[in-house]
């Protein structure tokens, strides 16, 4: 198994590049994006490829590893260079379809139609909250293979790779700083660890931190409220290593919240059987070369490719040449 990414922001973006072999990130954030920097820290033994030329990231994939007989295409829904056996496609229990309407209008980056009977629909539930049965009903109006995964607090780990108890930073005075695509969730996930937070900061999805007036404004705002702990999420702690200590920031504590569950797990632990099973395909078929897709229908990141889509709502694909 392998993964292809985007590498949304980084360095390498357009410029196809193995960033790990299974042990670890080979570069640095600023290289590999916030994301697939984070997705090679944690698979480990997956080979993970960036580049948003899909077809020469997967080239270069299968050429240092030929037996790669699964391939997961991260925010490939709208790729159209690439055929993929299987999609599947993500939602957040609690953003459902939003308005319903397209980017930029809306959340979708398609229409719902796009999705085909035999794509794997996952619905990502954050806390105790549960999605509507409006929004459920909806989505299994275009594919009866509908699953749920849970997100759920792990543990709060420092710079140090220390982890430390939510009860000992309850006692803090903490600050929250994020730049993620749905802060809302993190806060909610904080407070729900019995911690009060003063204060929330939060940037744009991405956000690299790397203005010298921002860090400069973070921690003269942190020295009002008399904060003791910053906290950020495991994404953006990869983008705080103090390589400038002047900046002021550093010279509080930090901590990252990480969380298990959630969609790349679903998709690694059950996606390959899940394809195999509902397809009424044979594990010997399955075991084959795959290209599965890994998307939300809504993002607010930019898409691959526009919107394309055939009659019925079926995407238009072309094969990787096996050249």
């Amino acid at each position: 198994m392998a993964v292809s990414h985007r590498g949304y922001k980084g360095a390498f973006e357009s410029t196809p590049t193995l960033i790990s072999r299974g042990a670890g990130s080979l570069y640095d954030v600023s290289d590999t994006g916030d994301e697939a920097g984070l997705i090679a820290k944690r698979l480990s033994g997956i080979p993970v490829v960036v580049g948003k030329d899909r077809r020469a990231a997967l080239t270069l994939l299968l050429s240092q590893f030929p037996a790669t007989d699964v391939v997961i295409l991260d925010d490939g829904f709208q790729h159209q260079k690439v055929a993929r056996d299987i999609d599947f496609v993500c939602f957040d229990s609690q953003t459902g379809l939003g308005n319903g309407l397209l980017l930029p209008a809306g959340y979708l980056r398609e229409p719902l139609d796009a999705i085909a009977p035999d794509d794997v629909l996952i619905v990502n539930n954050k806390g105790q909250r549960t999605p509507s049965p409006a929004f459920l009903a909806q989505l299994k109006k275009q594919s009866e293979q509908l699953f749920h995964c849970q997100m759920a607090p792990s543990a709060y780990v420092d710079m140090a790779g220390t982890t430390m108890a939510a009860e000992d930073l309850a006692r803090e005075r903490c600050v929250l700083v994020s730049g993620i695509a749905n802060p809302a969730s993190f806060s909610e996930a904080v407070a729900a660890s019995g911690i009060k937070v003063r204060k929330h900061l939060v940037y744009v999805d991405h956000y690299h931190y790397s203005d010298p007036k921002v860090i400069a404004r973070i921690a003269t705002l942190c020295g009002k409220l008399g904060a003791t702990r910053l906290i950020c999420t495991e994404k953006d702690l990869m983008k705080r290593k103090p390589r400038n200590p002047r900046t002021g920031i550093f010279t509080r504590p930090v901590v990252s919240l990480m969380v298990v569950g959630g969609v790349w797990s679903t998709i690694i632990n059950l996606g390959m059987f899940t394809w195999a099973l509902n397809s009424g395909r044979g594990l010997e078929e399955a075991m084959t070369m795959t290209f599965v897709s890994l998307c939300p229908l809504y993002t607010s990141d930019a898409a691959d490719d526009p919107p394309c889509v055939g009659p019925g709502g079926r995407r238009h694909l072309k094969k990787l040449d096996s050249s």
